[in-house]
């Protein structure tokens, strides 16, 4: 009840926080060029939320909503979901070799941290 008040009161109310995700990249060593994550589908929440993901290096990163086409998106760009929405990343690093850990927040909620994952880049 009190959420829901204060909420109202703070800024439109609706739960803006997600249940727990977990991205991971099939093999934390891997030696092909891209590489996607698992699929999560969001949930508990009521309104849209604002997620940003960002790279500790330079990375070409991809995102596909609800298995859809995949669309291109900068360190520290952002994508809207809803409730139910599925999300998976797609990246890319070059050259190879080093370990690239990327982030992904909440800007709905304070840019409070959802996930992390990393992978390690071999060359062959």
């Amino acid at each position: 009840m009190w959420s829901g008040f204060l909420g109202a009161l703070l800024g439109g109310g609706g739960d803006r926080i997600p249940a727990a995700l977990n991205w991971t990249i099939a093999a934390s060593t891997v030696v092909s060029v891209t590489e996607a994550t698992n699929s999560q589908t969001i949930s508990g929440i009521n309104r849209s939320i604002t997620l940003r993901i960002t790279a500790s290096a330079t990375a070409t990163m991809e995102y596909r909503k609800n298995g859809g086409s995949w669309t291109s998106i900068s360190s520290g760009g952002q994508v809207s979901v809803a409730n139910t929405n599925t999300i998976e990343w797609r990246m890319s690093v070059g050259p190879p070799g080093g370990t690239v850990t990327f982030s992904v927040y909440n800007d709905s909620a304070g840019g409070t941290l959802l996930d992390t994952f990393a992978c390690n880049w071999i060359t062959v």
